[in-house]
């Protein structure tokens, strides 16, 4: 299953370069996508995460869906993609659902698990199985560039990004040399002023970098660690054959179906390299997961 898993990240890295690198992308894109921060209420992100107040104060605990301030406590700081995907669903689905509860419902599929008397992060391959549950489409590409964002949201789709959690414009980590580590919710881009625009479910109010945070892709790539979720609606037919890189893709696709019902190809590496130096397309797909904030 494993080989498998490697293989199908394989080729949907390489349909994505493909369909990337023709020039059949909108200038601007933003998607008016509802803000779900991962803190019940959105000003304590900074006040827990700043000022070191106690989890439990959150006054809004109980709209998560959470038992009590302790189990809310227990998993406020993992729940950065919970919050994501809530975000997703309000937008494609207009379906309001508490991020303890989508949290819980998903470590019942593996997407979270116990560590260290604690919780690991989000499992991107279990994260994609399980979220089917609620109409929605997950695709990993473990190494994306920004025409393959832009391509992604070009064609109406979301991406839960992994990037370092200093992106709020604030150091909370030690290590602050680091690429990922948290989840934001990407939502456009405007190739004209270079800038990508997201959500992220631990930004701060206090600096404007909760809700439509809008940052020059040089400074992103800096906390960007290559790898990201594209989330569409299950039924959302987001391969047209209307142009060349699109029936390229099909034809990619189509190969990749053939290798995987064959299950006798070996799993090496491939390493596609566009022109452009800031794509670079490592098919690598080990078992991926997200720690969350810290």
């Amino acid at each position: 299953m494993r080989l498998i898993f490697k293989l199908k990240t394989k080729f949907q890295n390489i349909i994505l370069l493909v369909r990337s690198i023709f020039p059949f992308q909108k200038i601007r894109v933003i998607n008016d996508v509802p803000y779900v921060s991962q803190f019940a209420n959105p000003d304590y992100a900074e006040k827990i995460l700043r000022n070191r107040v106690e989890m439990t104060s959150d006054p809004n605990w109980r709209e998560t869906g959470a038992e009590s301030e302790q189990e809310y406590a227990k998993w406020v700081l993992n729940i950065c993609g919970m919050a994501c995907l809530s975000m997703a669903l309000r937008y494609f689905k207009c379906k309001v659902e508490g991020t303890i509860i989508l949290a819980k419902d998903a470590f019942r599929y593996q997407v979270f698990k116990e560590k260290n008397k604690g919780l690991s992060g989000m499992h991107y391959k279990e994260f994609c199985i399980w979220v089917r549950n609620y109409g929605l489409n997950a695709v990993i590409y473990t190494s994306l560039g920004i025409r393959g964002l832009q391509k992604l949201l070009s064609d109406g789709k979301l991406i839960i990004a992994s990037v370092h959690p200093d992106i709020r414009e604030y150091r909370t980590l030690n290590d602050s040399s680091k690429k990922g580590g948290h989840l934001v919710l990407l939502i456009g881009y405007d190739k004209q002023k270079n800038t990508l625009i997201f959500h992220n479910p631990s930004g701060f109010s206090s600096n404007n970098t909760q809700n439509n945070q809008e940052i020059l892709v040089p400074k992103f790539l800096e906390y960007f660690a290559g790898r990201g979720i594209a989330i569409y609606p299950l039924r959302q037919n987001h391969v047209k054959a209307k142009d060349k890189a699109s029936k390229i893709a099909i034809f990619l696709s189509s190969l990749s179906h053939n290798f995987l019902s064959l299950g006798r190809f070996g799993s090496n590496s491939g390493n596609f390299m566009s022109k452009n130096l800031e794509i670079s397309y490592l098919v690598t797909a080990p078992r991926i997961s997200n720690t969350s904030l810290i």
